[in-house]
């Protein structure tokens, strides 16, 4: 492994229902400079689209070929960072992408029912918790595309992502103060968001960076 892990952190653009993505904005915002520190970070901002999801995603693995991958997506219905344990294989009935399709299949592929996240959550939400930033578990990206490139990532399904560490992290609402907004709907601050990702990434890194250095015992 090189002196510095790659890191590849993803988002996605506003999708039907939801006019602001805030991962667009964070995609945007977090800087390589700002973890030159402990890695060489690159981002992106995936197609909400179905049939150029997966195609989006190996090219950037090809191209970059990430220790770590991040896919974060806005749930406007979360009251914290929600931590996703598990990828499902299915998709949600008449949900269009932003092409305006929908898959007619109710399953991803051949393959298992559910796969565990490989991000170190644990780690990650204790650090979230000494931040005081909200932690919020899930057994259920959804149907969508959160849960779909959630899946991709987990089963292998894009050839050139070698990655382990991989899964995916749900976020609220954006709004100039934390708390409930007019609607009712819970939001952080941009400050509590790129913080988040920061911890989230740092935390991945360190667990690397364990797992590499973790000696192999016999059996």
């Amino acid at each position: 492994m090189p002196d510095r892990p790659r890191v590849l952190i993803t988002g996605f653009p506003p999708f039907p229902g939801a006019p602001v993505n805030p991962t667009q904005w964070l995609i945007e915002t977090l800087q390589p400079s700002d973890l030159t520190h402990i890695c060489e970070l690159r981002s992106a901002i995936i197609p909400v689209d179905y049939a150029a999801v997966g195609d989006a995603l190996n090219d950037l693995a090809q191209d970059f070929d990430p220790h770590i991958v991040i896919n974060f997506g806005l749930a406007a219905e979360a009251t914290g960072i929600r931590l996703e344990r598990v990828a499902r294989n299915e998709i949600a009935a008449n949900r269009v992408d932003n092409s305006g399709e929908a898959p007619s299949q109710k399953t991803i592929c051949k393959g298992a029912s559910e796969l565990a996240s490989g991000l170190p959550l644990a780690a990650i939400a204790a650090e979230l918790e000494v931040q005081n930033l909200p932690v919020q578990w899930s057994d259920d990206a959804g149907g969508y595309l959160c849960n779909y490139i959630f899946y991709l990532t987990r089963a292998g399904l894009c050839s050139a992502l070698k990655a382990n560490l991989t899964g995916f992290i749900h976020v609220p609402l954006l709004a100039q103060t934390r708390g409930h907004n007019t609607a009712g709907q819970f939001c952080l601050t941009k400050q509590d968001l790129l913080k988040a990702a920061q911890i989230t990434i740092e935390q991945s890194v360190a667990a690397l960076e364990h797992n590499m250095s973790s000696p192999v015992q016999d059996k």
